[in-house]
């Protein structure tokens, strides 16, 4: 069901393709109070449909690694693929999700799109004819520093450039040499200090799994996996096979792969669990809802009153030999936990695999909480969770699984 949203457009920066947005049944407007600066205009009204939740995960995600508050309205709407706009009293950011739909196969292009317009508006940019040159420039500077925080190579971030719908008169050349310049000067700091361990570039570049966040953002509980299981592994392949194993015997079927220095992160997909961190039945267990608990007819008629509470939880186990904090400037929600299965790789990179798991290694997991009320069925995260890692490894029944090298 489409809704009318009352938006005065001051401003707007754009990827839309140079057709009108109401092609069928044309809005004559004022103009007045508008400045259009991107060869398309904006009827009347503009009407927004319901969110399109892979998209509103990459916005999550790329808010998420570039450490930034979200500052703006997202809606799915009418225009023809993206735009950042600039209202009076607030900031927009419109997306066509049927424009996503339609380059689905290339992630990078979506988030490079994605990460451009969100670039104009945490930057406050007022989208102005007279500063539109630098406000690009810092827009692709943002869209390059981002995009390597999120792991993609620095030719398939290059190639967004050349997106033919790019509505301004810059050409892809100097576009290219301000996102490089960002992506290259964001590497060099990743690879500095507590980044340092990193693969080489020219493996990065190849890589076909992004970088998990580094340090891993607040607030799990966390502790290290009995090293005995691991301590006679060669390889962080053999690592990587045992703990795949028992997340297939113990049925998590959906996982994903991300990189970190000088390892690896395997992460869980959102699963619903019991109060004593025992999983729920097949049939519930990865609906991210709260599910009501089995009682008996008093209990499940006093719970028709006072209501009952949903646990969740997402398990990341991190091989590395690199100490690390957690970050604590950053939370992930519940919204930004789940794109991370849909965000990894299906399987460990070889490049990956086949590093040493020398002595100094260690498999450390960590377990994100997520607690809703059955009044409003929203997962918020649980700080610090209440459960320890090794009751949750137990319960799971991952542990018992784990076969030593």
């Amino acid at each position: 069901m489409k809704r009318p949203i009352g938006i005065i457009l001051l401003f707007a920066c754009s990827t839309l393709l140079p057709t009108s947005l109401f092609s069928q049944n044309p809005l004559l407007f004022d103009t007045t109070n508008r400045c259009i600066l991107t060869g398309n205009f904006f009827g009347e009204e503009l009407y927004s449909f319901t969110g399109d939740p892979a998209v509103e995960a990459m916005v999550t995600r790329i808010l998420d690694y570039a450490n930034v508050s979200k500052n703006f309205r997202v809606v799915n709407t009418n225009v023809v693929s993206l735009a950042a706009v600039v209202g009076k009293d607030e900031q927009y950011l419109l997306y066509n999700s049927e424009f996503f739909i339609e380059h689905q196969a290339d992630t990078v292009l979506r988030f490079a799109l994605l990460a451009h317009e969100i670039g104009h508006l945490v930057k406050h940019h007022s989208l102005s004819a007279k500063k539109r040159l630098r406000e690009e420039s810092e827009a692709d500077q943002f869209l390059g520093q981002v995009m390597r925080d999120l792991g993609f190579s620095l030719d398939k971030v290059l190639a967004t450039a050349d997106f033919p719908g790019y509505s301004y008169n810059i050409t892809p050349t100097e576009r290219k040499k301000t996102i490089r310049k960002a992506w290259e000067s964001k590497d060099a700091q990743l690879r500095s200090g507590e980044n340092a361990g990193y693969l080489d570039e020219e493996t990065l570049k190849n890589l076909p799994i992004p970088r998990f966040p580094w340090p891993p953002p607040q607030c799990p509980r966390r502790s290290e996996v009995d090293n005995t299981l691991f301590s006679k592994c060669k390889l962080l392949e053999d690592v990587d096979g045992r703990l795949a194993k028992a997340l297939d015997d113990s049925k998590y079927g959906q996982r994903s792969y991300f990189y970190v220095p000088n390892g690896f992160a395997l992460v869980t997909q959102f699963e619903q669990y019991k109060m004593d961190g025992s999983s729920l039945a097949e049939v519930d267990r990865w609906k991210d809802y709260p599910i009501p608990p089995d009682a008996d007819w008093t209990e499940t008629f006093k719970r028709f009153f006072t209501g009952y509470t949903g646990y969740f939880r997402i398990l990341v186990f991190v091989v590395t030999d690199k100490p690390f904090v957690m970050d604590t400037s950053s939370a992930i929600s519940a919204d930004t936990g789940k794109s991370w299965l849909m965000a990894g790789g299906n399987r460990l990179p070889t490049e990956i695999g086949k590093m040493p798991y020398l002595s100094n290694y260690r498999v450390t997991l960590l377990v994100y909480e997520f607690e809703a009320k059955s009044a409003t069925k929203t997962a918020d995260k649980k700080c610090p969770g209440r459960l320890e890692p090794g009751i949750h490894l137990l319960k799971s029944g991952i542990k018992q699984l784990i076969k030593k090298c």
